[in-house]
């Protein structure tokens, strides 16, 4: 879209043509877009143009797939010929989802297109399951994964655990949160998730592929990158731990369920100390102790694997008790 037809007010809000189904790449409906097609209003003004379709694609040959690496390693289920947008229920379009679109369908298979793990779903413009996580980032392929919500942007698509890896363990510098004890504002929480959730989700996919070992040395990095004594253990660290079990670190994991468990512990004791009342339904505690009740079934599940009847006693003196004994740690535990 030319500059002059973006600049100051310009396309700030287009509709959608929801009557339209017509297949259209997004190629040719961004030419349409930064053409003026004016659209009346009931005030008399107009604005600039609409948006053609609600059928909008991105088409895929062989040629742009053989550009990604491990195309030959992808199941049939993934080769695709389009990567479909997702316009549906919307009304109109922002700039700022235009502006976007302009950037890929400029780009598209010839410069790659990276989305920060901080952004929004709904601001991938229904592309979720074409992403690809390789750290911080998520990157558009021409190939079709499944997402993994419950660890939210770090979920979309598939995962090049070669890249994370090389990315965490090479690439990425850390220090400080390990050698002094701060005080971490809650603001700063959701860059800290998303670190961690692509370091979780990546231990998981190698775990699945067999690779027991570099899933631990991402465990291991998890706990040196965020210590207890700036990052309490919580829901979060029970996929850390659970690596090191399956992989044999068994004295490693041992000690940090023990803080873990004296941390729940110590949440549960406050919270069941209040209002009952604050615990149920929507009140504010209820969400907090749901998760926390959580995390005591996996701590009892994770020492049952251990197969250590004095450790899971110690546990048991440290957790009271607090919820019931699970039989085992659940594939992909979602404490919320």
């Amino acid at each position: 879209i030319p500059a002059e037809q973006i600049r100051g007010m310009k396309r700030n809000q287009i509709p959608v043509n929801t009557t339209v189904n017509r297949p259209m790449t997004l190629q040719q409906a961004i030419q349409y877009v930064a053409k003026d097609h004016p659209v009346p209003l009931q005030s008399g003004r107009s604005l600039e143009t609409d948006f053609p379709t609600t059928n909008v694609f991105i088409p895929v040959t062989e040629e742009a797939a053989r550009k990604y690496d491990l195309v030959d390693d992808l199941p049939d289920s993934a080769r695709i010929s389009r990567v479909n947008l997702n316009l549906k229920g919307r009304n109109y379009i922002l700039k700022d989802d235009l502006a976007v679109m302009d950037i890929i369908a400029s780009n598209t298979w010839e410069r790659p297109i990276y989305f920060a793990v901080t952004v929004p779903e709904s601001k991938m413009l229904g592309l979720k399951d074409y992403m690809r996580l390789e750290g911080l980032a998520l990157r558009l392929t021409p190939f079709k994964g499944t997402s993994e919500p419950r660890f939210g942007p770090m979920g979309a698509g598939r995962v090049d655990v070669d890249r994370v890896y090389e990315n965490f363990t090479e690439k990425y510098r850390y220090g400080n949160f390990d050698e002094l004890d701060l005080f971490v504002d809650p603001s700063y929480t959701p860059s800290v998730q998303s670190m961690q959730f692509a370091l979780s989700r990546t231990m998981e996919t190698l775990q699945r592929r067999g690779e027991d070992e570099r899933a631990a040395d991402l465990a291991k990095l998890y706990f040196e990158s965020f210590p207890h004594m700036n990052f309490p253990f919580d829901y979060n660290s029970v996929y850390s731990i659970q690596t090191l079990v399956v992989a044999g670190y068994e004295e490693e994991a041992k000690e940090h369920l023990r803080t873990l468990a004296a941390t729940t512990a110590d949440k549960l004791a406050y919270m069941e100390s209040q209002d009952p009342a604050l615990l149920e339904g929507r009140k504010p505690l209820a969400s907090d102790y749901q998760q926390a009740t959580a995390v005591v079934r996996a701590i009892r599940s994770l020492a049952q694997n251990l197969e250590d009847a004095s450790f899971r006693q110690e546990l048991d003196e440290i957790l009271g008790a607090s919820a019931p004994a699970a039989p085992r740690l659940p594939a992909g535990i979602d404490p919320s």
